[in-house]
């Protein structure tokens, strides 16, 4: 028994520890508005410390409402990456309208990507999971720390293409098969 009590305590101790680690790595969880005094700070130098995808958009343009909406949903998936998005004209005076939405993702104090418009994805037939898959492909989130969004099943994505009901059948019983 004595054994057994102290393995336990053991193991309790060590999950102890991997939860405060995941805790410590998932600090963030939200979108979050800039401005361009924050933007060193919060995106050129916290990139030494943790991924931080920016998301330079302008209030009006259907597409970079589309993708606030995805990296907002991103964001409470991946809380170990920091999702901001700044007015293009603050980050980049004059940047043009055309190139918008415009994603900059940095990470180890240096950019790694950047994703100009969605035509690659299709415009506005752009899913979660196209920019998600990106994101994932620059390392920028890491699939082992993704948590599910309320109301969804983690690996349900929430966007699938033409299937409304994410790939699930459902019969009326009430009416008979």
């Amino acid at each position: 028994d004595e054994e057994d009590d102290q393995i336990l305590a053991q193991y309790r101790q060590q999950r102890l520890a991997e939860i405060k680690a995941q805790a410590d790595k998932e600090r963030f969880g939200e979108l979050m508005y800039i401005s361009e005094p924050d933007y060193k700070r919060e995106v050129t130098e916290a990139s030494r410390d943790s991924w931080i995808v920016v998301h330079l958009f302008r209030e009006g343009i259907p597409k970079c409402s589309l993708m606030n909406k995805f990296l907002g949903e991103l964001a409470q998936q991946y809380r170990a990456t920091k999702f901001v998005k700044i007015i293009s004209g603050e980050c980049i005076h004059n940047y043009p309208d055309a190139n918008l939405p415009t994603l900059l993702v940095y990470g180890k104090g240096d950019m790694r990507g950047q994703l100009v418009r969605l035509d690659k994805f299709g415009g506005m037939s752009t899913k979660r999971k196209d920019i998600e898959e990106y994101l994932k492909g620059l390392g920028a989130v890491d699939p082992a720390l993704k948590r599910a969004l309320p109301g969804e099943d983690a690996e349900d994505s929430g966007d699938d293409d033409d299937d409304s009901n994410g790939g699930r059948m459902y019969f009326d019983l009430s009416k008979g098969i």
